[in-house]
């Protein structure tokens, strides 16, 4: 797996190797930071995207019109990204779909008796 990272405000490429299964784009756009996603966010490439955005102050606007597909780890990442006030844009259906899902499951509970309750 390879993931490039290309950062607009640092000027930082990092080497790729042939296959890149996840590109990572970090803009200063004035009124927010804008990290884009194009290609697969999966296995190395959430921990990468972590590195990535670690050090970038809020607001931080996601850009996945890009991202093909997202794993487990990937969706709850965005999810944690979500809940924490990134505004996420451009998600196709499939991903938004998961991301609405996990939101859901996260706002259900369980009470005492054992059975599901909504928040």
């Amino acid at each position: 797996m390879s993931v490039l990272v290309l950062s607009r405000q640092s000027g930082i490429c990092l080497a790729i190797d042939e296959r890149m299964d996840l590109w990572i784009g970090v803009e200063d756009r004035g009124d927010a930071r804008e990290v884009r996603l194009e290609g697969r966010l999966a296995g190395e490439a959430v921990a990468e995207l972590e590195r990535a955005t670690r050090k970038l102050e809020p607001p931080i606007r996601l850009d996945l019109s890009q991202l093909l597909s997202a794993d487990e780890a990937g969706l709850a990442a965005l999810r944690v990204r979500q809940e924490a006030g990134e505004e996420m844009v451009g998600a196709r259906p499939l991903i938004q779909h998961f991301l609405d899902r996990l939101e859901e499951e996260s706002s259900i509970r369980v009470n005492d008796a054992g059975r599901k309750v909504s928040s």
